[in-house]
C-alpha cells in the first residue's frame, strides 16, 4: 500500500511539473500571440492611414471632376444653341434659294411686290 501511495504522490508531483510546464509553454505561445497581434494592429492602422488618405485624395478628385463636367455642360448647352441658331439660319437661306427667283425679285425678303411689277411691266 505504501508502494501505490508512493507511486501517487511521484505522479501527482510529474503531473504538477508538468502542468507547470504546460502553463510556461502556453504562456509563452500567447505572449507571443500578443506581440504578433500588436504588430499585425500596428500594419493595419497603417493600412488605414493609407486607405484614408487616398479616399481624401479622390474626393478631392471626384469634386474637381465633378466642377469640369459642369463646366463642359454649360460650354456643351451654349454650343448646342449656337448650333440650333446656325442651323435655323441654314433652312431659311436653303427655303430663298430653293424659290429660284430672280436677282432683282425681291418679293418676300421684307419688300413690296410692286419693284417686281416695274419690272415686268417695262
Amino acid at each position: 500500500m505504501e508502494a501505490l501511495s508512493l507511486f501517487t504522490k511521484k505522479f501527482k508531483r510529474s503531473f504538477k511539473k508538468d502542468t507547470s510546464i504546460s502553463l510556461a509553454t502556453k504562456l509563452k505561445q500567447c505572449e507571443k500571440e500578443k506581440i504578433d497581434a500588436l504588430h499585425e494592429l500596428d500594419v493595419l492602422k497603417c493600412k488605414h492611414m493609407n486607405l484614408e488618405n487616398d479616399m481624401h485624395i479622390l474626393f478631392e478628385t471626384n469634386e474637381f471632376l465633378e466642377s469640369k463636367v459642369a463646366k463642359l455642360q454649360v460650354e456643351l448647352d451654349k454650343a448646342n444653341a449656337t448650333f440650333k441658331k446656325l442651323n435655323v439660319g441654314s433652312q431659311i437661306l436653303d427655303e430663298v434659294l430653293s424659290s429660284q427667283k430672280v436677282a432683282l425679285d425681291r418679293g418676300g425678303l421684307g419688300y413690296k411686290a410692286e419693284g417686281s411689277l416695274k419690272s415686268k411691266a417695262r
